[in-house]
């Protein structure tokens, strides 16, 4: 893997990180910028060398992620109502697909490459964190959203602290064991306190699964086992921790609990920061187009009528079940599957600081994973967590 294609990837990471910002510098440019940064690295594509002699293909998986990302485009044959927009949207998902397929894949041949690849995302998380470590210690208004007390540091929106850090902390984990360093624990502690400081359940969630998920593949000890146990373990931590803020303004053990479900909603339908009446309205829009759905990105419509802007479900999974239908949901679900039983299958490497980086990646697409049943951006290209996941897949399994 060349300098140039690591420091492209890293420049795109960062175009990315500034647009998801609150304070978003030069507006449509560095929106339209994201995407030319993602062009430029899918042209790397262009000088991929070919496979060598023993090489996982993954033929299976990479053709599971060109036919996802293809029926997201030809959805918009019969979006419901934004037709222009779900081809734009799936247009997107089929330029990262290609960029992961056709550069990112032929590049990754020895332990160095995955090496930089954790480097660059490593890196990527020192800027971010720095930022926003920096706005939030120095009292940036901006940094803290009024009145919960949040942390979003340069982040526009506290869970988008939450969706970056479940898929980063494992990788910077997998650095820290690679090649112990105070530097790498220093940014390792600062990302755990802006996870905990932000308030993302799904974020802490994501991030507790997604270290345990390093662990049990670095120690290669009963890897499901130990990532189902600690994620229900993880859920009831969370919401315990819910609760004890909950009692401490509630009079009532049975109040304290309807709060820590409702997150300060003042209606009892808002469970789960409304999230189960958004769920179990995705539910009936699945029932009525259980097949193709309402086509890619055309979720919200189907919730907010009427309106131009598109909400969210909330999940990514039953916001593409809604969108896609149960065709969608077979094309993400179906290589997950088969590179989760490829994974368990294969032999752990020997070599514990191989097995430190290729670790790390994969606990960053667990951390994420968690983090995006509960939040909608597995499948939004322009986000900066939804690359660093898809990153952490892909060399994953190539792995």
């Amino acid at each position: 893997m060349s300098r140039t294609f690591k420091i492209g990837l890293f420049l795109t990471i960062m175009v990315f990180f500034v647009a998801a910002t609150w304070w978003v510098f030069g507006g449509a440019y560095v929106n339209n910028a994201r995407w030319v940064a993602l062009a430029v690295m899918t042209l790397f594509a262009l000088s991929a060398r070919g496979r060598s002699h023993g090489e996982y293909a993954g033929s299976h998986v990479k053709a599971m992620a060109l036919a996802f990302a293809l029926i997201a485009v030809f959805s918009s044959a019969w979006s419901r109502m934004y037709p222009v927009y779900t081809m734009q949207r799936g247009l997107s998902v089929l330029l990262l697909a290609c960029f992961l397929v056709f550069a990112l894949w032929p590049r990754l041949k020895r332990p160095q490459d995955w090496l930089g690849i954790m480097n660059v995302i490593v890196a990527s998380a020192w800027v971010m964190t720095l930022v926003s470590v920096g706005l939030w210690r120095g009292g940036v208004a901006g940094a803290v959203r009024w009145p919960t007390g949040a942390v979003q540091g340069a982040f526009g929106n506290p869970n988008g602290v939450g969706m970056v850090y479940a898929v980063v902390i494992p990788v910077i984990l997998g650095r820290f064991h690679y090649k112990k360093s105070v530097l790498t624990l220093a940014l390792l502690v600062m990302s755990a306190a802006l996870v905990v400081a932000c308030q993302s359940r799904a974020g802490l969630l994501g991030a507790i699964i997604g270290v345990t998920a390093f662990y049990a593949g670095y120690y290669g000890k009963k890897l499901w086992i130990a990532v189902a146990l600690m994620a229900v373990l993880a859920g009831v931590f969370v919401f315990m921790r819910d609760l004890g803020s909950a009692r401490s303004i509630q009079e009532s053990t049975g109040s304290a609990f309807q709060q820590a479900l409702m997150r300060g909603e003042t209606d009892s339908s808002e469970y789960g920061s409304g999230r189960i009446p958004l769920w179990t309205g995705a539910l009936k829009k699945w029932k009525e187009r259980p097949f193709v759905g309402y086509g890619f990105g055309t979720a919200g419509d189907t919730y907010y009528v009427g309106t131009s802007m598109p909400a969210r479900f909330h999940s990514s999974l039953i916001q593409i079940a809604a969108e896609l239908g149960l065709v969608g949901v077979f094309f993400f679900i179906a290589p997950l599957i088969y590179s989760g039983i490829k994974a368990v299958k294969a032999s752990p490497a020997g070599d514990m600081r191989s097995r430190a980086v290729i670790a790390g990646l994969a606990a960053g697409w667990f951390g994420g994973m968690a983090d995006a049943f509960f939040e909608s951006w597995l499948f939004s290209v322009g986000n900066a967590p939804t690359l660093l996941a898809w990153i952490c897949f892909f060399a994953a399994i190539k792995a």
